[in-house]
């Protein structure tokens, strides 16, 4: 479809085009037959390995981000008070602990 529209706009661009395509695909045909050229597959399995692990983490990725997204917007519903940023996580915003007068410390 897309040579049909390109070759309607200028045909000899696209005559070219497929004279490319062609002349790529003779050679490619040629070298295999004529150098009995075995192409390594394991490229092409590293290549799809690292195509599919990759999709796997950005899969999961997406995944616990709609996740947290939900649970947030179900605890803010709830009126739960809910970190938003890790900035209120460190030493300075973290919440102290105020000792009881009236409870005891354990004496061992």
């Amino acid at each position: 479809r897309l040579i049909g529209e390109t070759f309607q706009k200028d045909p000899r661009y696209s005559v070219y085009q497929i004279f490319l395509l062609v002349l790529a695909g003779t050679l490619v045909w040629f070298f295999v037959d004529l150098y009995l050229f075995v192409f390594p597959f394991e490229v092409l399995y590293y290549i799809v390995y690292f195509i599919v692990l990759t999709g796997f983490f950005f899969a999961l990725k997406g995944i616990f981000w709609i996740l947290g997204k939900s649970v947030g917007g179900i605890a803010k519903r709830m009126g739960k008070v809910q970190v938003t940023s890790p900035k209120f996580l460190t030493r300075r915003r973290r919440f102290k602990h105020i000792k009881d007068p009236n409870e005891r410390e354990v004496q061992w």
